[in-house]
């Protein structure tokens, strides 16, 4: 990058640069986080969670492409990638983009299912179903980008230098203009079949959800002054406030299902409507529309994790296990790189039997130097084991009335 180039980098450039990058920095680790959940604590034998595990897949491929490809030109002011390079890329980022809208609606169908067809859930979607799906999305869509790249089909999405490249879009400008752009005619369906069945699934799931939560409120408030009324000990006082507590720890539920139905919902639907803005009514007329564009679209590979870790109390809980579990890994390699670096025991056993073979009055010296020599290393996993112990005790501190519940609640929470 020249002076010249240089200069042209203003402050908001950089800002935006910066944010982008960070949004597509926490889609990488977000979703290969939830990805190592899923895989770890046996999510994956669940059908609705292999659709979860494609989606934080095609998230990560976004990610990749948009540090990579979309966004360094807006401070190098220029495409610094072969021709080659960015073919690539746009392959890759078609494939994950095509995984997104299929699952994505796969996802919707599927809380439909579970929603309406409750009693019959297990029949219509089952886990091998959903397997083969899965696979056969990814291996259709790879086959055709891998035809579209080597047939040279037109036309190449690139980072827009009409548009001080804060946003992408097709190459007009090349010998391709003539022809037409096969990935509007492969990809527009696939976009617009997407829309319409989040349009209409979305609403009708809500609706359930909303009908069937005000239903089990009014079953368990009459149910709770029946037993009011026929209390006559006070040791049933306790069954009428478990009974509460199971009301409100539903009502709970039912709203953090809401919230994750509405959030994905509302974010996909607005990146797709200023997606058809920007490239169909007025493309990047403006330049907020741009800017716009490039924002939402790096805040959508980020929802499934955020949503997921925030909204599900059992996946939020196993992800912080897994990064204690980690920590404590990250630690125990340090000690025994600091045990081949320096070649010293760390176990008292060794320590005493190696300080017998000495005179007594220097064995008696470095028997106190054992004593109290300790490495930074030990104090860190003594910390982290009662780090551990404490979250431990903090996420298992339950009521055996409060685990019955969770119990019977449990196989509802994993259909959403």
């Amino acid at each position: 990058m020249n002076n010249d180039q240089r200069s042209l980098v203003s402050g908001f450039d950089l800002s935006l640069f910066v944010i982008l990058e960070l949004l597509g920095l926490i889609a990488i680790f977000g979703n290969a986080s939830l990805i190592t959940v899923l895989v770890k604590f046996n999510y994956l034998n669940r059908a609705s969670f292999i659709l979860i595990l494609s989606l934080a897949f095609a998230d990560i491929l976004h990610g990749i492409v948009t540090i990579f490809y979309f966004y360094p030109p807006i401070v190098l002011k220029g495409h610094y990638l072969s021709l080659l390079w960015m073919k690539i890329f746009n392959a890759i980022d078609w494939i994950a983009w095509a995984i997104t809208l299929t699952h994505i609606s796969a996802v919707c169908l599927d809380r439909l299912a579970a929603v309406i067809f409750y009693a019959r859930y297990t029949l219509l979607v089952s886990l091998r179903k959903m397997r083969y799906y899965s696979i056969f999305c990814w291996i259709f869509f790879i086959g055709q980008n891998i035809i579209l790249l080597l047939s040279n089909a037109c036309c190449m999405i690139i980072p827009l230098q009409s548009k001080k490249y804060y946003t992408f879009g097709y190459q007009r400008d090349n010998n391709f203009l003539n022809q037409t752009n096969i990935y509007i005619y492969t990809y527009t369906p696939l976009e617009l079949s997407t829309i319409i069945i989040i349009s209409i699934s979305n609403p009708i799931i809500l609706i359930q959800i909303y009908k069937r939560w005000k239903r089990k409120c009014a079953l368990q408030h009459a149910s709770v002054l029946l037993l009011e009324m026929s209390m006559k000990l006070g040791a049933q006082h306790s069954h009428i406030e478990l009974t509460r507590k199971s009301m409100q720890k539903a009502s709970r539920q039912q709203q953090r299902i809401i919230l994750q139905i509405v959030a994905v919902v509302a974010i996909f639907s607005n990146y797709m409507l200023i997606y058809y803005l920007s490239y169909y009514i007025f493309p990047y007329s403006y330049e907020w529309v741009a800017v716009l564009h490039s924002v939402f679209y790096s805040i959508t590979h980020i929802s499934n994790p955020v949503i997921y870790f925030t909204c599900n109390k059992e996946i939020r809980k196993h992800l912080f296990t897994l990064y204690i579990e980690l920590w404590q890994y990250f630690l125990a390699c340090n000690r025994s790189l600091l045990f081949e670096r320096y070649q010293f025991p760390f176990h008292t056993m060794e320590r005493t039997q190696q300080i017998r073979r000495l005179s007594t009055v220097e064995s008696q010296k470095r028997m106190q130097q054992s004593k109290t020599t300790t490495t930074t290393v030990d104090i860190m996993i003594k910390l982290s084991t009662n780090i551990t112990r404490e979250m431990d005790t903090l996420i298992n501190f339950k009521d055996y009335g409060k685990q019955q519940i969770e119990e019977k609640q449990k196989e509802q929470e994993y259909y959403f």
